[in-house]
């Protein structure tokens, strides 16, 4: 139940918080806006303002902004110059982004530390070198600030899984660091490492390979709660092999000299990942199995709802994944979206003229249907994956 519940309050604030961008873009710029409704369905509280009816409805799923249809009406939107269009249309985006922003700041403050231990973390400088690694025989050194690989500027810690989650054991990289006053390149290739886990009566040994060097290490049960586990677990090995770029990194106690742009590169970030994971989608390096819907979305706010002490945090972080994801689907240049509008703003500019607006709303009504038709074969897919 409280899954459900957080889940309907996460999808309800992060739509109206789209919806209420719309409308207050609208208001500034003296735009005409009918309603603005907090739910769907039939109303259960309304109060009509000087022009503009506010609402909230039943179904607490969503909102709108509803602008006047009448193309007579000189405050209605389409009849407005064609930047403040520009900006009602992109004001929902931007302010879902903004929230991303505002998550993560909340998020980085509620990190869960231990008694006594401030909160930290993670920042693009080297604090230990894996060795035997590739990098280590590059010349990497304790210290090192990461300030580019392959090219792409490293702004946090997270940088680093972005720019290299493509890497194969052949793919040589190149690595600026900053040592001291000093810039250097660092060429090497992806370090394989492979970690086997044997499960002994009383301990774990854990036997790590990196480039044919070997270390073992043992490990007590403690961290295994049930004992029925642990009998299942005894006896057996799993062996988990992988790429990796050879270093860890150090650590800063979280402070307001750096939790703002922290935060920051972090919104920077999700929104270059929801980039990424769009074009591995259209050029078909993942299906649409990988892509999920409302009902996928509420198995993942239930394993973050059990994460115990994490819990709070990770529900956070996917509500700033989400709402990013939500303000860049957006702008995707498809009909019925803010940026399939925007489309229609763009080709105005370019030819001259206004497309009629029956025939724009026409193509976005067909727009709506196909995404409808998308979304049902999301769900669809979503149920699968919790059957299996």
């Amino acid at each position: 139940m409280l899954t459900i519940i957080i889940t309907i309050v996460m999808f309800l604030v992060l739509i109206s918080v789209h919806e209420f961008g719309h409308f207050i873009m609208a208001k500034l710029t003296g735009i005409k806006v009918l309603e603005f409704s907090i739910g769907m369905g039939p109303a259960i509280f309304k109060i009509q303002g000087r022009k503009t009816l506010y609402s909230v409805r039943l179904i607490p799923f969503g909102g709108y902004c509803r602008f006047v249809d009448d193309v007579n009406d000189e405050e209605a939107l389409n009849n407005q110059k064609k930047y403040k269009r520009f900006l009602v249309l992109i004001s929902g985006a931007f302010l879902n982004i903004v929230l991303g922003y505002l998550l993560f700041v909340l998020m980085t403050a509620s990190m869960p530390h231990s008694d006594g231990e401030a909160n930290k973390i993670s920042v693009p400088v080297v604090d230990k070198v894996v060795e035997n690694s590739y990098i280590a025989e590059a010349g990497l050194m304790p210290g090192d600030e990461i300030l580019e690989i392959n090219g792409n500027k490293i702004g946090f810690y997270q940088d680093v899984a972005l720019y290299t989650a493509d890497f194969t054991e052949d793919t040589l990289a190149n690595v600026k660091v900053k040592r001291g006053e000093e810039e250097l390149v660092l060429s090497f290739k992806p370090t394989v490492s492979e970690t086997t886990y044997n499960y002994k009566e009383d301990y774990v040994e854990v036997v790590t390979s990196i480039n044919g060097h070997t270390s073992s290490q043992k490990y007590d049960y403690a961290v295994v709660a049930n004992e029925e586990e642990i009998a299942q677990m005894v006896g057996k090995s799993e062996t988990q092999k992988r790429l990796i770029i050879g270093f860890n990194p150090k650590s800063e106690v979280v402070g307001l000299n750096n939790i703002f742009p922290y935060s920051y590169h972090y919104t920077v970030y999700v929104v270059k990942m929801v980039y990424k994971s769009l074009w591995d989608i259209i050029s078909g390096t993942v299906g649409i199995e990988s892509v999920s819907g409302p009902v996928g979305i509420v198995g993942v706010v239930n394993d973050a709802v059990k994460t115990g002490s994490y819990g709070f945090v990770n529900v956070l972080f996917l509500a700033a994944v989400i709402t990013i994801n939500l303000g860049i689907f957006n702008l995707l240049p498809l009909p019925a979206l803010d940026g399939g509008r925007l489309l229609f703003l763009l080709i105005e500019a370019i030819i001259g003229k206004k497309i009629s607006n029956e025939r724009e709303e026409l193509i976005h009504t067909i727009g709506l249907v196909l995404l409808m038709l998308l979304g049902i074969v999301i769900a669809f897919s979503d149920v699968f994956k919790l059957i299996k």
